[in-house]
């Protein structure tokens, strides 16, 4: 027999103990007896109960989410870091809200505003312009680590992690006229 929405009041009713005890089973205290943990967890079982990552989160002050903005998710650039950070969030237990900004400095704006709202523990942002640094900026008062991708904007002290596309030209160009060619063009 599943509950729907069990609580953790339902399972300490059930096991016969206190809510506090419940909770030391969920977050695996050492101040349980065997007898009291597999009640507990029996409980758990019968009634289907998952503990709640918000209320977890708020009692920790975490709540294990991070940001990611992008100017464009269709971009497949940014498509394959959005996956490369989602996969490294979750191996930490993070989760990832993704965030198109449309390359809209206006959008940019406002979704910074609501990841500080969301209380995202950091964000990883591709920003659209020199013209971002305001609300970076606020990142950096409210505390929220953050991190650059694709460009820096002047006057933001932030970790970058930017492609080297004046070595990659370099290395394009020296392997073609490594085959031989010898009348090399770039379209951009």
């Amino acid at each position: 027999m599943t509950a729907p929405n069990a609580t953790i009041r339902d399972v300490a009713r059930l096991s016969g103990v206190s809510p506090m005890t419940v909770s030391r089973v969920i977050n695996e205290s050492a101040r349980v007896s065997p007898e009291t943990r597999h009640r507990v967890e029996q409980a758990i079982a019968q009634l289907g109960y998952v503990p709640s990552r918000l209320a977890r989160g708020l009692s920790r002050q975490r709540t294990g989410t991070i940001a990611v903005i992008v100017p464009d998710v269709a971009n497949p650039f940014f498509t394959l870091i959005v996956r490369a950070a989602e996969e490294v969030a979750r191996r930490a237990d993070y989760r990832v809200i993704l965030c198109d900004t449309r390359a809209d400095l206006a959008v940019e704006q406002d979704v910074v505003g609501e990841m500080l709202a969301h209380r995202v523990e950091g964000i990883v942002i591709a920003p659209v312009s020199e013209r971002s640094r305001p609300h970076l900026r606020r990142l950096d008062r409210f505390g929220i680590p953050f991190v650059l991708i694709d460009r820096t904007v002047d006057g933001v002290d932030a970790d970058a992690v930017l492609g080297d596309n004046r070595g990659g030209a370099t290395q394009l160009v020296e392997h073609l006229i490594a085959l031989g060619h010898r009348r090399i063009g770039m379209i951009v």
